[in-house]
């Protein structure tokens, strides 16, 4: 009804003015309700009807949006009834701002906008289809198309396999560009870098720098260094940015793993007792690493240097050292497989006191080990030759007197807690006066029989001797005095908890106090 009421108004209209002698067919023309359809990209303006929406090239995974206008030129309110999308591609299309039915007044424009997404590579075109009230512009098309353009990546992870620990080793990884644009770098960092003492694994030194531009089909490659420092696993990870925001990161996944021979010298420690008048101890040097880690027994050093293996200062001279064959200077090497029963190394050391005392030492290993002590493995030597070692109880002794004819006596222990004969050689009392005097004293070159382990008190020692400390005095107060057990004791040791146990002799302390009647 509302098209037929508009035509019988255009009808009148030409009536009148055909009474007036106008050309009635040019002014209907001017009278209908034109429609013109623009699109406008920037200041650029395009006409659909004589050449489609071009968006260009768009890169993948972003997208651009360009103006599309309906204009009404007529005199009447235009009617949109319906803008929509058609065609194979129009998923890579989308409009924005259209919702449901559309009146555009005289003179007036509505404006939507048409996006292309390309999610691939490629052209790629769909169309517009506007449906309007107007007679003559019933259905308007509105083609587009663009082009999707990426720099298509591909790259190689990089696996340094088996490295071993303090050197390092290189690996390239070939970056190709298998898209329609040239791909320019931004910037190219470590996302994951396992560190030891603060310094990563991987190194990047060649490749990737700022700026670089890979055209179409074209291809670069980067250079990484990996440097273990340790027997383990490493991954990690470098990834290459663009400068199109729009793509990911280009991932290059890195491994390797630290590999080394690892020394192992068992026991650790060669005892060879006490009471020993000589003896032969061994050591055995095996390889515990990774498979195919040779160990070499050498000296990391300038020729000339001691041999790998050797004693260490301040051993003492009572040990000597027997080397397995060919390891008898610096310039010798022995090499041990890992994983190997039948690889090893035996070393023997040898104990022959030259007098009786301890001795003590160690045995130092080199080897290329790289995660060793610098200055070598050891081994510790303990050695005791066969030794008297005195005990006398109790530590001190006081005494106590109420007349001057009133005596007080306190019997002491002497044992023998080591492994030799002990020679007694003298007693002496060391004072002024005669306060103080022996019962049954032993005569001097008295020999007490072993007893080691003997409590501190020589109360379970079976072949102790006793004597007597007889207090007498003459007159009254506090006396003081000392005596001192001389022996063959080498040590020259006194256990008790009041003195140190390395003394020129062995002293004990006498106190006496006369109080009178």
């Amino acid at each position: 009804m509302r098209t037929l009421s508009r035509w019988l108004l255009a009808a009148a209209f030409i009536a009148l003015f055909s009474a007036a002698g106008c050309d009635c067919e040019e002014t209907f023309t001017a009278l209908k309700s034109e429609v013109e359809v623009v699109a406008r990209d920037g200041d650029k303006t395009i006409d659909p009807s004589a050449q489609p929406v071009d968006f260009g090239d768009v890169p993948v995974q972003s997208a651009k949006k360009i103006d599309i206008a309906i204009r009404s030129k007529g005199t009447f309110t235009l009617k949109v009834e319906s803008i929509k999308l058609t065609g194979e591609s129009s998923p890579e299309f989308a409009l924005e701002g259209v919702t449901g039915t559309i009146r555009v007044e005289p003179s007036r424009e509505f404006v939507f906008k048409a996006v292309f997404a390309p999610k691939d590579k490629g052209k790629e075109s769909a169309s517009i289809e506007i449906l309007t009230d107007n007679e003559t512009a019933k259905r308007i098309i509105v083609p587009l198309e663009g082009n999707g353009v990426e720099a298509i990546v591909t790259s190689r992870d990089i696996d340094f396999g088996e490295v071993p620990v303090g050197t390092n080793a290189t690996e390239s990884s070939t970056i190709n560009n298998d898209g329609n644009i040239p791909l320019v770098i931004e910037k190219a960092a470590f996302t994951e870098n396992p560190t030891d003492d603060g310094i990563g694994a991987f190194d990047l030194i060649k490749g990737a720098e700022p700026g670089t531009s890979i055209p179409p089909g074209g291809k670069f490659d980067i250079t990484v260094l990996f440097s273990p420092n340790a027997r383990k696993a490493y991954t990690g990870k470098l990834e290459i940015r663009a400068r199109d925001s729009a793509r990911p990161p280009i991932t290059v996944n890195l491994r390797g793993k630290g590999v080394a021979p690892v020394i192992q010298a068992q026991p650790q420690l060669l005892d060879f007792g006490t009471g020993v008048s000589s003896g032969e101890r061994v050591f055995t040097i095996t390889n515990v690493g990774d498979p195919g880690q040779d160990l070499v027994i050498e000296e990391d050093g300038d020729p000339g240097t001691p041999a790998p293996i050797r004693f260490a200062e301040n051993t003492a001279k009572e040990f000597t050292l027997t080397l397995p064959a060919g390891l008898t200077s610096a310039a010798s090497a022995l090499k041990l497989k890992a994983g190997d029963p039948s690889s090893k190394a035996e070393v023997a050391v040898k104990y022959t006191p030259s007098q009786a005392t301890s001795a003590l030492g160690r045995v130092i290993v080199m080897s290329n080990d790289p995660l060793a002590p610098r200055d070598g493995v050891e081994i510790q030597l303990r050695a005791a030759a066969p030794a008297p070692s005195i005990q006398v109880f109790p530590a001190n002794a006081s005494f106590d007197s109420d007349g001057k004819t009133t005596e007080d006596k306190t019997t002491f222990s002497i044992c023998n807690v080591g492994t030799a004969d002990l020679g007694v050689l003298d007693i002496q009392i060391k004072q002024a006066g005669s306060e103080f005097t022996f019962n049954n004293i032993p005569a001097k070159g008295t020999i007490v029989k072993p007893d080691p382990g003997a409590a501190l008190d020589c109360s379970d020692a079976k072949n102790a001797v006793t004597f007597e400390v007889v207090y007498a005095p003459k007159t009254n107060g506090t006396h003081t005095a000392a005596f001192v057990v001389v022996s063959n004791d080498p040590q020259k040791t006194c256990d008790d908890s009041n003195k140190p146990r390395f003394q020129q002799d062995c002293v004990r302390t006498l106190t006496g106090v006369s109080k009178g009647k």
